[in-house]
């Protein structure tokens, strides 16, 4: 220690205080660059309060099928979806066509498409009580007969959507055979059926 406070040499004490300062400083540097590689923000030190380099928080955004787009969705069955169909209006008079509001409500978690275009979509419409009936039309005794526009609606989340049908007005045999009468004035029944899904029964009248 006291070669420390008194250098022994040649030259002036000076010059030894000097250059240990200057020692002294450089070992200093060293220590403050050390420090700041170990516990700066991009250093691989755990000391107390150092920065950490965070990847940002990875997301996903939702896909075709996580939306049901058509492609994925499921087709809608009686468990998905309600079917209320409404005649506008209820009496249909002379050169008018009775037009069927029908509401699809969505009931279920999952998204899922109805299409009009589908098997097991039909108009059926008939007369008189509904354990004996007297068949009038059937939408499925010939093609593309007209009373349904080919409709595809995606549905999901408790969404209502609606659509119509329409009746020629016209009656109609199996085989699409040339119809020999006329419906008359009366009250008749129609029951609409979309892709294996049936809407209860409504009644409404032909007018003069």
């Amino acid at each position: 220690m006291d070669g420390l406070r008194h250098p022994v040499g040649e030259k002036p004490a000076g010059v030894y205080w000097v250059r240990r300062l200057i020692v002294f400083g450089v070992i200093g540097l060293v220590l403050v660059v050390a420090w700041f590689l170990i516990f700066s923000p991009g250093g691989d030190g755990d000391g107390e309060g150092a920065g950490t380099t965070t990847e940002p928080p990875v997301t996903t955004s939702p896909t075709a099928d996580a939306t049901g787009s058509p492609g994925a969705a499921f087709a809608c069955t009686d468990a998905d979806v309600v079917l209320t169909a409404t005649p506008n209006p209820f009496t249909s008079g002379a050169g008018s066509l009775p037009q069927f509001d029908v509401s699809v409500e969505h009931v279920s978690l999952s998204p899922c498409l109805l299409s009009t275009s589908a098997e097991g979509t039909e108009l059926y419409i008939w007369s008189g009580r509904t354990d004996s009936p007297d068949r009038v039309f059937s939408s499925l005794d010939c093609a593309d007969d007209g009373s349904f526009t080919d409709t595809e609606l995606l549905l999901a989340d408790g969404a209502t959507e609606m659509f119509q049908v329409n009746w020629t007005r016209q009656r109609s045999s199996e085989g699409c055979a040339t119809p020999t009468s006329t419906p008359g004035d009366g009250f008749y029944w129609a029951e609409i059926t979309v892709q294996g899904i049936a809407a209860e029964p409504v009644q409404f009248e032909l007018a003069s």
